[in-house]
């Protein structure tokens, strides 16, 4: 039976749990996903863990942040005027908004802290800096 190595396509089932065991994704309701083996098309870490798995295998499998969405940067939290908001927001903590940044591109950010005269948003990704454990089921090696 053939082993996943870079290049090939795959068909996978996947659920991801934070480090305190909640479920944060699963394909198993959505259906699952495809994707090309070392082209980045998914987080490192699950396409390392699918290299060496053959059809029907099922693994679970630990990954880092530099493996998945990146360490924690402080430099991405900004504090921004509301002035600049657009529209009647009612601001609360943990809001998640877009913000246009200045090349012109809508960016997922989380509010963070609210003043009367500014906001302080959190543009990393809401996973950056946590550790994810993977149950995989590798389905199909549809090219190798």
């Amino acid at each position: 039976m053939l082993k996943t190595r870079a290049g090939d396509k795959v068909k996978i089932h996947y659920t991801s749990h934070l480090k305190n065991v909640n479920v944060i994704d699963s394909t198993i309701k959505e259906g699952p996903i495809e994707f090309t083996v070392g082209n980045g098309e998914v987080i490192p870490g699950l396409e390392k863990a699918v290299v060496g798995m053959k059809e029907g295998d099922v693994k679970s499998v630990h990954v880092s942040p530099k493996d998945a969405y990146g360490d924690h940067k402080s430099s991405l939290v900004k504090v921004v005027d509301r002035e600049k908001l657009t529209g009647k927001i009612n601001l609360q903590l943990g809001m998640k908004l877009k913000a246009r940044t200045s090349t012109g591109i809508l960016k997922d950010v989380t509010v963070c802290d609210i003043s009367d005269s500014c906001i302080t948003v959190d543009t990393n990704h809401p996973l950056a800096g946590q550790e994810l454990t993977f149950e995989i089921i590798l389905l199909e090696i549809m090219e190798h």
